[in-house]
């Protein structure tokens, strides 16, 4: 395997990066770019990616700390000015390695499952005790294994919506698990780089067309919508939403 050791803003081409089968280092910001370039051109890249996250699981969190990377609190936050009832159950997708369920547990929420492609990082989410449930499964236009229509109260997706990552393909099986009257909160983030490419943009474009498509067919009742800090000086979109 090849190490990537490039400059952020550097002129890459995708293929190039994708041959390489890349690895991950301790610098979030080359990471997050390696993954949206694993993805160009590409319908596949899911278990690559996966595998990507496998690898960077045991480094995840410092990374993100050192990133300063707030999303997960101000998420979660948003969650609970709308769920009171503690005992609701929620379901954490892309969940990592249990940032958002940590905060969960903070504000005494305490029936949480997580939904993650990455395995390893499922297995440092179960080290913090805070899932009831682990569902190492892709979040798209697969039905998430195991679960029932109309389980969930709540739903988060933190960090996860964007390029090389979770499409608006994931919103019908969110509406799927989320019954109705329930509450979806999600971040959709606004990172981008120098050598972004024309279908790079098109990703994000779909994801907000598909998030206004959906308010205005009545599946969603927009509750806030707020621009927030990211991460690196990125911002990004926080989204919460019922499920009617």
């Amino acid at each position: 395997m090849y190490k990537i050791e490039f400059a952020v803003h550097s002129q890459l081409d995708s293929n190039f990066i994708c041959r390489m089968n890349p690895i991950p280092i301790r610098d979030t910001e080359v990471n997050v770019q390696a993954i949206i370039q694993l993805s160009a051109g590409r319908t596949d890249f899911k278990e690559d990616v996966g595998q990507f996250y496998d690898k960077w699981a045991e480094h995840y969190d410092q990374g993100l700390e050192n990133s300063k990377y707030v999303a997960p609190v101000g998420g979660v936050e948003e969650l609970s000015k709308r769920v009171e009832d503690k005992s609701a159950l929620i379901v954490d997708c892309a969940a990592g390695t249990g940032q958002v369920g940590v905060e969960l547990a903070k504000h005494g929420f305490k029936n949480i499952d997580a939904v993650d492609l990455s395995q390893k990082s499922l297995d440092i989410s179960a080290s913090k005790g805070v899932y009831r449930k682990l569902i190492c499964d892709s979040l798209g236009k697969n039905k998430i294994k195991g679960v029932e229509d109309g389980c969930y109260d709540a739903l988060t997706c933190i960090g996860a919506v964007g390029v090389g990552h979770i499409s608006e393909d994931a919103f019908v099986e969110w509406n799927r698990i989320v019954k109705k009257g329930g509450i979806i909160v999600f971040s959709a983030g606004r990172v981008s780089f120098e050598n972004e490419s024309q279908e790079q943009k098109d990703v994000k474009n779909r994801i907000r067309a598909a998030i206004k498509d959906l308010v205005e067919k009545r599946q969603w009742e927009m509750l806030d919508h707020k621009e927030m800090d990211y991460l690196f000086g990125h911002s990004a979109d926080m989204f919460t939403v019922r499920r009617l």
